[in-house]
């Protein structure tokens, strides 16, 4: 939280630092900042699936193993994909809270609204319906088989 892309779209010092575990460099950053937080956190970086920079190559390995659940819980990463192929991950901190919505942090997005292009990493709360969203959560990844 607190990053900015100071460098333009997708770079930053700290932003290249998160892309550098797969050899990246300002690209869509989302679900390499969850990885890059779990690497920290002790994960293994050989688990992680060979394309886990596209959230919907992470999602499939999720579904190949037992990983992927309906409901968010501290530690799991919420995610969706369109039908485009395009994606959005985010690490909830929380599980479900009243009203629908859980705390999330997320990068590449904005500080207002609903974005999975934007400046930055903020902490955010997501409704789990995906009202008031254009991008609804469609599941969530648990990261145990990562350590």
């Amino acid at each position: 939280v607190g990053t900015h892309e100071d460098w333009g779209p997708n770079r930053s010092a700290r932003i290249d630092e998160i892309e550098s575990h797969w050899g990246l460099k300002g690209e869509p950053y989302c679900i390499m900042a969850v990885g890059h937080c779990l690497i920290l956190s002790g994960a293994n970086f050989e688990k992680f699936p060979k394309g886990w920079p596209l959230v919907a190559n992470a999602v499939e390995w999720a579904k190949q193993t037992g990983c992927w659940h309906e409901s968010p819980a501290r530690g799991r990463i919420g995610c969706y994909v369109k039908s485009s192929g395009k994606g959005h991950a985010m690490a909830c901190l929380t599980g479900e809270l009243r009203n629908g919505f859980f705390r999330t942090i997320q990068a590449n997005t904005g500080a207002a609204g609903d974005s999975r292009d934007g400046d930055g990493i903020y902490e955010k709360s997501v409704n789990l319906h995906g009202q008031f969203s254009q991008y609804p959560v469609h599941g969530f990844i648990s990261v145990e088989k990562l350590f």
